[in-house]
């Protein structure tokens, strides 16, 4: 029995630290949308979250070091996310698997990923480590499908091309956010029709 109530206790104590951890991230992202990174308080971020500035150094050094557990954390979830499809664009997969029903729902649901949280989608979007981190992401998966279609991607045409789409993307975001769109499901429709151009281009261009 004192076992069991030790574990109960444990986890109790455990969500209690997430959820306050949360709250955390929750204040900063609000507070970074509001004002430059550099005027954010810690004082600022415990009041907004409601705890104790001792609260807070019990998760985080200070204000910069909370932002970048938010990018580390969100790069970290996105290539974990990207893993679970790492069969249709690994290098080394013995088989091709790619099909569009697979890379659709990759798109759709790394979509769904930035929008759950808004405000943290745009404090992250802001971030030229998460976009730059992010695009050679893309850009791994695009190189290896599109290598594997027999496009040349050693052509010199293939950087600017890949560079112009992957940043094309972003700045869709970008507008998405401006304008409160948050339907992944519209995003992913968007990302198909500029993929079906990027398509083109390839084809007239790196042969």
């Amino acid at each position: 029995m004192a076992e069991n109530s030790m574990q109960t206790k444990t986890v109790k104590e455990d969500r209690r630290i997430l959820r306050t951890r949360r709250f955390l991230l929750q204040a900063f992202c609000a507070l970074a949308n509001e004002k430059p990174l550099p005027k954010i308080t810690v004082r600022e971020i415990c009041d907004r979250a409601d705890v104790s500035r001792a609260t807070f150094y019990l998760h985080f050094d200070d204000v910069y070091d909370i932002y970048e557990y938010i990018e580390r954390t969100a790069l970290e979830d996105i290539k974990v996310f990207f893993n679970k499809y790492e069969k249709i664009y690994s290098p080394n997969a013995s088989t091709y698997a790619y099909s569009d029903e697979i890379y659709y729902a990759l798109i759709e649901n790394t979509a769904s990923y930035l929008l759950s949280d808004m405000p943290r989608c745009r404090l992250l979007l802001k971030s030229p480590t998460f976009r730059n981190s992010a695009a050679e992401l893309i850009r791994k998966i695009y190189e290896t499908l599109w290598g594997k279609e027999g496009v040349n991607i050693k052509n010199r045409n293939w950087d600017a091309l890949i560079t112009y789409h992957t940043q094309g993307i972003f700045a869709c975001f970008d507008h998405w956010l401006e304008q409160g769109f948050a339907d992944a499901a519209e995003i992913k429709e968007v990302i198909i029709m500029l993929d079906a151009a990027f398509d083109r281009m390839v084809a007239e261009n790196c042969s």
